[in-house]
């Protein structure tokens, strides 16, 4: 006798072959509204990708920012250095060769035997162009410290928008979105031991007068800088 074909078989597979087009069709369509968010942010069509970037970044830049000033002031009090006697000579950066740090290097920032600091390259994605740290006593910060006198300063140059932004949300400045602007022509010399007292970026905006760190426009060029004071002086 012949084995008939089961009708419930058929039933089956079909009941199958339905479940796994509906599971395809929610896995396209799950695909399509992430590809979506990710297109589309909730300000000016920023994508959320890009604002995630660039909070990351701007943590990364503060965070490097004060873990210099931590070193600073732990040789100072540690290994008794002065002001002058401090060096951010690294075998990654030239001219700051302080003729008046002590030779056992006990106040290098970049070194064992000082702050022991390692030299990091800033977040390459968080700048417009490949730039180093500045570390640069030639500028006085308006409104921190002694007036008419020059304190020690981190920079960073060639910061995009987004991340020069996020900078100033995580350092509640007001209306970050809207970056400060000033017209100061910057120059930073670099720190071998002496200061000056030039003008620093950030005389031009009310939100950032006083202000030991921030991110800002400057005018003449046009570049974004940020800042951060390691010594008020």
């Amino acid at each position: 006798m012949k084995n008939q074909d089961n009708p419930y078989k058929l039933i089956k597979t079909t009941h199958e072959q339905g479940n796994a087009l509906f599971l395809i069709l929610i896995a396209i369509a799950l695909m399509a509204g992430l590809a979506f968010a990710l297109s589309k942010g909730d300000r000016g069509g920023k994508t959320l990708l890009t604002d995630g970037n660039a909070k990351i970044e701007a943590s990364h830049i503060l965070k490097y920012a004060q873990s210099i000033a931590t070193s600073l002031q732990n040789i100072q009090f540690s290994n008794g250095c002065s002001e002058n006697d401090l060096s951010f000579e690294a075998p990654q950066l030239t001219g700051y060769v302080n003729a008046g740090a002590p030779a056992d290097k006990s106040c290098h920032i970049f070194n064992v035997n000082g702050g022991g600091q390692q030299y990091l390259l800033p977040p390459y994605k968080a700048l417009n162009t490949p730039e180093d740290w500045i570390f640069s006593g030639a500028h006085e910060i308006d409104g921190v410290g002694t007036a008419a006198v020059g304190d020690l300063v981190l920079y960073l140059q060639e910061i995009k928008d987004s991340t020069c932004e996020e900078i100033n949300r995580l350092l509640k400045i007001t209306t970050p979105e809207t970056l400060p602007t000033d017209a100061t022509a910057l120059t930073l010399t670099k720190y071998i031991g002496a200061f000056a007292n030039g003008a620093a970026p950030n005389n031009d905006d009310a939100r950032t007068a006083g202000q030991q760190s921030a991110c800002v426009t400057l005018t003449t060029p046009s570049h974004n800088v940020f800042y951060h004071t390691l010594i008020i002086r």
